[in-house]
């Protein structure tokens, strides 16, 4: 069985933008069954993460197997 390799990449809040749909679609997978609370809508996290970028030092890593 091949080994799986695990890729790495850093980014910044400048970044953010670039990663929304892939970032939208793992917190959708993730939070499906809680996707009908209004803390946990798409747009709701969206906004938090924005929040978040805001701040200094903010830093972004994605992890990604086979792609």
């Amino acid at each position: 069985m091949p080994t799986a390799t695990l890729d790495i990449e850093h980014a910044g809040a400048s970044d953010l933008a670039r990663y929304r749909d892939e970032l939208l679609a793992v917190y959708v997978d993730a939070y499906a069954d809680k996707l009908d609370s209004p803390f946990f809508t798409p747009e709701r996290y969206w906004e938090r993460v924005e929040a978040s970028a805001a701040r200094d030092g903010y830093g972004l890593v994605l992890g990604r197997v086979h792609g």
